[in-house]
């Protein structure tokens, strides 16, 4: 007797389970061995026959072999946004009425330099070892900007790379791309053009060529053309951030986000979905995802170091990682004093000492924590609701209510994986 294939998460069942779970009210903890972001690229391995640790439960995602998987990665692009915006866009409820849709929940920090390398090497933040935006790394004895592999407030970019440190000694890791290139699988990876050549890229682009683009008209464009021309069984995988700028701008619930959502989607199905030949969609899998989503932040509930001087004492350093998850260090032997000191914001700051953060698996396995010990802090301050956790720079008068992320709640830490045979379209 055949056995039937196992059925395809409920997406009600999938968020009972993350809040069943939940560490404090309202947050989400990363489900890094079942619906996380982190299988994203095993699950991809996994159509191809290649070495893979895809959960079970997300098996049913691959109804098939597919011959080539397209995957769109949308910055921001929660759960709870594309929700807000589906009632709005008829482009996207046709979309989700022939695809597929469960929730995943991301990494923590949920912030990109961390969750997009996540998606881009199936890795938990202790394997990759990027733990947040800002980062103090004791190879180059100072607080490094990731994105722009450059010293904390420098505007230049990779000026670590200029001094000659090699930022895959920093990160060692692998990318999803690579395994396939050496099974002789094609592999192209499209990304905004200002994006080609940086430190980020070079770490996720390795083993895959790689093409630049300026807006998203032509990152459409140049996607269908590399449906049509690349023969190869194989990945292509695009990386779009319009949602993210808007929602730090305007906010992530914002008319302008619904808008973006809206278009990208519209232009998706007018460019890609309606102009492909029935031989051109054949086996292949469209997956959209994307690397976080954002919440609302309000100045009144911001911690400011500016306004906290004993805070100011206690520190070694401003706060690291970013403003929704402070990593904080303590000057020596005041460790326990800082704890104390910060234990006075618990109503906006759920903190965690490092061993404790590190013992929970909101970095991924626990037994390999070692890798990013020093990379975390004394403490970390996940912050709740609408704070962040701010440097002495910032006056609270500057601050406007805008979308931010890297905490643990749930439209942050909640993103969609949309899967659509494009032969189903």
């Amino acid at each position: 007797m055949t056995q039937s294939p196992p059925a395809f998460p409920i997406a009600e069942d999938v968020l009972a389970r993350f809040r069943s779970t939940a560490p404090q009210p309202g947050m989400v903890m990363p489900d890094y061995q079942g619906f996380s972001t982190c299988n994203v690229a095993q699950l991809i391995w996994r159509n191809f026959g290649l070495p893979n640790r895809c959960p079970e439960v997300l098996a049913p995602v691959l109804d098939r072999p597919y011959r080539r998987i397209i995957l769109l990665i949308m910055d921001a692009l929660g759960w709870n946004q594309l929700h807000d915006g589906m009632s709005d866009s008829p482009a996207v409820q046709r979309l989700a009425e022939k695809a597929r849709m469960v929730p995943l929940t991301v990494t923590f920090p949920s912030t990109t330099t961390v969750a997009l390398t996540a998606i881009y090497t199936g890795l938990t933040p202790v394997e990759h070892t990027i733990t947040g935006h800002m980062m103090y790394l004791r190879e180059v004895g100072a607080v490094v900007d990731v994105l722009r592999f450059s010293p904390a407030g420098d505007p230049r970019r990779e000026v670590y790379a200029e001094r000659g440190v090699d930022v895959h000694q920093l990160f060692p890791m692998y990318t999803v791309f690579e395994p396939m290139e050496k099974q002789g699988l094609d592999t192209l990876s499209i990304t905004r053009g200002i994006f080609t050549n940086t430190a980020l890229g070079w770490l996720h682009h390795v083993g895959a060529d790689v093409s630049g683009y300026l807006i998203g008209a032509d990152m459409f464009v140049h996607l269908r053309h590399a449906i049509q021309n690349r023969k190869k069984d194989g990945l292509i995988a695009v990386y779009y951030d319009v949602v993210d700028m808007l929602s730090h701008e305007y906010g992530p619930f914002s008319d302008m986000v619904r808008c973006a959502v809206d278009q990208t989607f519209h232009t998706l199905e007018k460019q890609i979905l309606n102009r492909l030949t029935a031989e051109e969609r054949a086996d292949t899998l469209l997956l959209i995802t994307a690397d976080h989503g954002q919440c609302d932040v309000l100045p009144d509930e911001a911690i400011l170091l500016s306004e906290q001087p004993r805070l100011r004492e206690l520190l070694m350093l401003p706060p690291t990682g970013q403003g929704r998850a402070a990593y904080l260090y303590a000057n020596q032997g005041e460790a326990p004093a800082l704890g104390e000191e910060l234990h006075r914001f618990d109503d906006r700051l759920w903190l965690l000492g490092r061993d404790e953060a590190l013992k929970s698996g909101v970095f991924g396995p626990p037994e390999l924590s070692n890798r990013i010990r020093h990379r975390i802090g004394d403490y970390v301050g996940v912050t709740r609701g609408a704070t962040q956790v701010m440097g002495a720079e910032v006056i609270r008068d500057r601050l406007a209510p805008k979308g931010h992320h890297g905490s643990l709640g749930e439209s942050e830490m909640i993103v969609p994986l949309i899967a659509l045979p494009l032969d189903a379209w």
